[in-house]
């Protein structure tokens, strides 16, 4: 009996031992993750990113950003918080894009063609064609004035840019206001091409004459 009882003791004896051992090994686990992370969160560097949507061209001073903490190797070239990006966004960018001064540029960013210029003039009805008109079409321009009916050509090869409503023309009555015949409302047509075309468009205005407008087709030969 007395045998039996040695057994016990030194089996409990074990059992406390391993249960210390235990412990023990936990609480350096728990240790290590928990400097594990402190390193981890020390090594974050914060950044800028960008809480909305930006389309190409946004203004530096204009962007929207938030503080985000990141990886060293994620961090660098980025703008510190608090940092005034320089310049406008070369590309467009969407949420959460850590913000960097590459990603800007301070030289102008335009959506013309390098060499071109666009120029827009207003266009009532019936000098323009309001049904086929679209951005992309080849036009001939020609204007024409009160004591010259004759069309005069202007351009017999111009590219159209974009078209839409004068925002600020109303439609009065027929033949009366800025809404021109019919009531129609103007449409504002901005043209892209070589500086000297442009220089020409704008001059339809500046001399007082009306614009009118002819859609090219393939191989149409414009005269006047």
């Amino acid at each position: 009996m007395s045998g039996r009882r040695t057994l016990l003791v030194i089996a409990s004896a074990l059992v406390a031992a391993l249960g210390t051992a235990l412990v023990w090994l936990y609480v350096q686990g728990a240790d290590a993750r928990a400097q594990s992370a402190a390193q981890a969160s020390v090594d974050l560097r914060p950044v800028q990113v960008l809480s909305t949507d930006a389309d190409a061209g946004t203004a530096g001073s204009s962007l929207k950003t938030v503080t985000s903490r990141v990886p060293p190797d994620l961090a660098s070239g980025a703008l510190a918080p608090g940092q005034v990006p320089v310049g406008r966004l070369v590309n467009g960018a969407v949420t959460g894009t850590i913000l960097r001064q590459t990603m800007l540029t301070t030289n102008a960013v335009s959506e013309v063609a390098k060499g071109k210029q666009a120029a827009s003039i207003t266009i009532a009805a019936p000098q323009r064609v309001p049904a086929l008109l679209k951005k992309g079409d080849d036009v001939a321009v020609y204007s024409y004035g009160a004591g010259d009916p004759t069309p005069r050509l202007e351009l017999d090869h111009a590219t159209v840019r974009d078209v839409g409503p004068d925002p600020k023309a109303a439609v009065g009555a027929a033949g009366t206001g800025a809404a021109g015949a019919g009531g129609v409302p103007p449409e504002i047509v901005t043209f892209e091409g070589p500086p000297a075309q442009m220089i020409k468009i704008l001059a339809i205005t500046t001399q007082g004459r009306t614009a009118a407008i002819l859609i090219n087709g393939e191989g149409a030969q414009p005269v006047g």
